[in-house]
This record gives C-alpha cells, sequence and structure tokens, in this order.
C-alpha cells in the first residue's frame, strides 16, 4: 500500500491514467486468490494486475532510492510484464496504450531493454487507429466517462511522444494539425481528482511543440524534413525575431497561469517544478532561434546571451532546490538538461571572459537594433552578479556529480564537465587563453574502451539497435556522436568571435564537435540501453 499510496500522491498529479478505486480492489483481491485461480485469469483480470504492478513499480522508485521501501521497483516491472506481456497485446484498446505508456514512463528511469522513442510512436499509431486524436473517436460512442479516458491516454501518449522525440531531435509521431480531440476538463466532484497539473502540462507541451515545429521549418539544415523556400533560404532577421517575440510571450503567459498550491505535497504542485519546466522550454526556444540565425553577421550578442544565461541559471537552481527538500530524483532526462543548461552557463562566461566590447549591437544585415527591440527577453528575476553564476556553475557540477554517482554509465559526461569548468576557472582567475585538452586525458587512469564509460556499440535487442542507428538526421561530421574521447576542448586564439563578441555557430562551437554533443547525448541517456543482463545492476540503485 506504501508504494500505491505515494503513486497517487506523487505521479498520479501529472499523470492521472489508472483509477484508484480499480487497483486498490486488485490488490485486496489478489492474497486471496489460490494457485489454481492465478493459472486461470481472464485477460481482464491480468490486465488489472499489470496495471497494479506497474504502478507499485513506478510508486516505489523514490521509496527504494530513499531507502524507505526495501524491494527493487524493477521486480514489480518484471512481474509485471510476466503477468501480461506486451508481445501478446494487440494495441487495439485503450487499456493496451495505458499499459505502453506505463512501461514507458517508468523507462525514464531505468533501462528496460527497448527505445521509449518507439514506444512513443507505438502509442500514438495504436490511438490514430482508435480515432483517439479526433473529437469524438467511434470506440467511445456517447459514454462521458469513456471519452474523458480517451482525452487522458490521447494526451499522456502525445506528452510522451513530444518528450521522446524532442529530446533525440526525431520527427513527431502525429502533427498538431490533425489533432482536434479537447483537453480533458476538471470535473468538481469529490469522485474525480484534480488533474490542473496535466492540463497545464498539456498546454505548455502542445506549445512547445508549435515552437519546435516553426523553427524546424525555419532552419538552414532541414532542407530533408522541409519542402520549400523555407528549407533553404536565408531566414530573415525581422520575421524570426518576431517569431521569438511571440513564442516568448506565449510561454511566459502559459508560465503564469501554472495552478498555484498552498501546501505542495509532491513534486508537481511546486513552483520550483513549473518554474523548471517553463525555462526549459524557454532555453530550448531561445537556443533554436540562434540555431536558426546563424551567421555571425545576422546574430544578435547580449539581448539573446542574457536570456539564455537566465534559463539556464533557473534550471540549475530550480533543480538544485527541489534536489534539496528531496523531491526530485535522478534520470538520464534530468541528467541532459542540467548537463546542458550548464555548457550554455560555461560558453556565457568564456564569451564574457574573452569578447571584445564594440560600440553597440545592431546586426549589420538590416540595422534592427535588436538589443532595444528584444529587451522584453530579459527574466529579471534571474539576474546575478559574476559570483553568482560561477556559484551556479558549482552547483551544476555537484548536480553532473550526483548524476555520475547515481549512474555510472553517466560519468564520461560528468567528467568532460568538471574538465571544462576547471580549464575555464582556470582562464578566468589567471586571464590566460585556456590550453587545448582531449577528455582522454582529462582523468587519469580513464579507459577509452570502458563499458562502464562508453555507450554499448552492441546490445542483446537488434531490433532496438536499429531503432538507435539514424546517422541519417544526427550530421556529426564524421565524428561518432557518443565517443566524446573524440573530442578536443580547445580555443587558443579565440578565432571564431565575431565582431560583436560571440562565438559563431554559438552556444556551443567554440569546443570542436562538442555541436554534437547535444544529438549523441540525447541519443544515449534517452535512447540508447545496455543489455538485458546489466539492468538494472548498472544503470543505478545498485
Amino acid at each position: 500500500m506504501q508504494a500505491i499510496d505515494h503513486y497517487f500522491k506523487e505521479f498520479h498529479v501529472a499523470h492521472p491514467l489508472l483509477k484508484r478505486e480499480v487497483l486498490k480492489s486488485c490488490l485486496e483481491q489478489a492474497p486471496n486468490w489460490t494457485s489454481q485461480q492465478r493459472t486461470n485469469l481472464t485477460p481482464e483480470e491480468k490486465h488489472k494486475i499489470f496495471q497494479l504492478y506497474m504502478a507499485i513499480a513506478i510508486g516505489s522508485i523514490q521509496l527504494f532510492r530513499d531507502k524507505v521501501f526495501d524491494q527493487h521497483p524493477f521486480g514489480f516491472f518484471t512481474a509485471a510484464l510476466e503477468m501480461n506481456p506486451p508481445a501478446e497485446s494487440r494495441y487495439n484498446t485503450l487499456g493496451n496504450i495505458e499499459n505502453l505508456i506505463l512501461i514507458a514512463r517508468f523507462g525514464v528511469y531505468y533501462n528496460i531493454g527497448c527505445s521509449l522513442w518507439e514506444i512513443s510512436r507505438l502509442c500514438i499509431r495504436s490511438c490514430i487507429e482508435l480515432d483517439l486524436h479526433r473529437q469524438r473517436p467511434k470506440s467511445c460512442g456517447t459514454g462521458a466517462s469513456l471519452l474523458r479516458q480517451s482525452q487522458k491516454v490521447f494526451w499522456e501518449a502525445y506528452l510522451l511522444d513530444r518528450f521522446s522525440s524532442r529530446t533525440l531531435g526525431r520527427p513527431f509521431a502525429i502533427a498538431d494539425k490533425l489533432i482536434s480531440t479537447d483537453i480533458p476538463n476538471s470535473i468538481p466532484s469529490p469522485h474525480e481528482e484534480d488533474i490542473s497539473v496535466f492540463q497545464w502540462l498539456i498546454g505548455i507541451g502542445r506549445l512547445s511543440s508549435q515552437i519546435h515545429s516553426a523553427m524546424e521549418e525555419r532552419r538552414p539544415n532541414s532542407a530533408s524534413f522541409s519542402v520549400g523556400p523555407s528549407a533553404t533560404s536565408t531566414p530573415d532577421l525581422g520575421e524570426v525575431l518576431c517569431q521569438l517575440r511571440r513564442f516568448h510571450h506565449d510561454l511566459g503567459s502559459w508560465h503564469e497561469s501554472a495552478p498555484l498550491f498552498d501546501n505542495p505535497s509532491c513534486l508537481f504542485e511546486t513552483r520550483e517544478f513549473f518554474e523548471l519546466t517553463y525555462q526549459e522550454e524557454r532555453l530550448r526556444l531561445i537556443r533554436a532561434t540562434i540555431e536558426v540565425l546563424g551567421s555571425k553577421t545576422m546574430l544578435p550578442p547580449d539581448v539573446l546571451l542574457e536570456p539564455c544565461l537566465h534559463a539556464a541559471r533557473a534550471i540549475i537552481c530550480s533543480f538544485a532546490a527541489l534536489r534539496g527538500l528531496n523531491m526530485i530524483t535522478f534520470s538520464r532526462a534530468y541528467m541532459h538538461l542540467i548537463f546542458t543548461a550548464a555548457l550554455v552557463i560555461v560558453v556565457v562566461l568564456e564569451t564574457r571572459i574573452h569578447r571584445h566590447d564594440g560600440p553597440n549591437h545592431k546586426t549589420r544585415s538590416s540595422g534592427i537594433d535588436a538589443e532595444e527591440w528584444l529587451r522584453d527577453l530579459v527574466d529579471d528575476r534571474w539576474n546575478a552578479e559574476a559570483r553568482d553564476i560561477w556559484n551556479d556553475l558549482s552547483v551544476a557540477g555537484s548536480l553532473l556529480s550526483w548524476f555520475a554517482d547515481s549512474m555510472p554509465d553517466m560519468a564520461v559526461y560528468n567528467q568532460f564537465f568538471q574538465r571544462l569548468r576547471h580549464q575555464l576557472e582556470t582562464a578566468g582567475s589567471s586571464g590566460e587563453q585556456p590550453t587545448q585538452l582531449v577528455l582522454e586525458s582529462a582523468v587519469p587512469g580513464y579507459e577509452t574502451h570502458s563499458s562502464h564509460n562508453t555507450p554499448p556499440s552492441n546490445t542483446s535487442n537488434t531490433e532496438n539497435n536499429t531503432a538507435l542507428n539514424r546517422g541519417d538526421q544526427l550530421d556529426m561530421g564524421g565524428m561518432n556522436p557518443l565517443d566524446l574521447t573524440s573530442i578536443q576542448i580547445g580555443n587558443p586564439q579565440l578565432s571564431a568571435l565575431s565582431e560583436d563578441g560571440m562565438p559563431e555557430g554559438w552556444p556551443l562551437a567554440y569546443v570542436l564537435g562538442v555541436e554534437g554533443i547535444s544529438a549523441g547525448l540525447s541519443e544515449f541517456v534517452w535512447d540508447t540501453v545496455v543489455p538485458w543482463e546489466e539492468s538494472p545492476a548498472r544503470s543505478s540503485d545498485f
């Protein structure tokens, strides 16, 4: 009951898929079944037990990591798969899709031996076959309760697809323009739970999807995904910045609409969680705009440098606050987020150390005073002195060390960041240029072929490898995107600085080859799996 209670207290607040009374009824009946009854369970009973085990597995993750629950969550996950194997499902019912979503959500925290991105696409495909993306699915008839559950299932699948696809830089499974179903409404009733957090997450997920799609259409290198002049023509500065302002305003408005809880009892009720989610999307928007503008002749300097810094600081500080309250646990998705935010701060600090201030910050190509026009991008709540920013970098280092201790296969990314941070601190205190280094020499005794520090080249799941090997979508310039030992970090003359003091290809081009780290890291931490026999012991907790 402890894990079930924690499931509904925590996970269910943001993902209201299951019904408490159904699970509790199943939990009360299970101990009384005889061996014969267990053998002759009906498909419906197996389905209920599967969801019971999955709820216990998800609900016990943080309890187990906090050492207040002595049974490993993976045991309940395995028991669920044995009770109702997904391979035997036809994925043609709401319950089947619910089961897939639960498996994927558990897979955020443990290596489960399959691609979460592929699961998300299967969920969306099944939703489409059931017409769940339409306003009135045929399978729902006139039942209001069934319609509401159908809406919940579709939007859960939608959020999972957007999360995994965006993290990996892969196409979405369904276009927003094809979706006509409504967001489920809150029903004020003692028998209905509050779904305001779920509704807010759907809203920001849809907005993030719109931003991603709009930026992909403008991205110069997106010709393989887009058709028409937008895929190849030079981006219009005015149009891009207007789009940036509009999306930034929409994100801010949605952030302000987040539900308020006087006494937060879980992660998803805290102000820090809403801040973390908002700032993650804000940072992604600004970085995407920078990638679209690309050219040093068009890239405004401080006007985009400052909001990027503010968003990165907010991400690190919000996560650290939640970590201090023990309201958040480690995952590869969070590792990716903190790693990215930390690198952005590194870029900003090094740029400030070495920049050459010009008389003004107008872009030569258009004469637009971008700094004045986009002043509302700055989030004054996160203005800080230099010492505060350096302290945030230290906090990021502590968080990444915690991730590395908790997930040993992530240690290589922590080593990379710590060495880069040390180099930057040395350069900042001495006023000298950073010296070149290779990650391979960053840590004494570092083994380039260690199975713990580099992603596996093969797994026992051949089908999953096929889904992972998508090099055609990740242009890494011939570099193995997952091999950080091949990356040289150096910048003897900072010759890549533009006249405005910004590195070309900002925010990561001053680290040779590091433009591939974001995609490579994402694929490793989100979609690459270790063999089943090494899970979960190799990934965490043991």
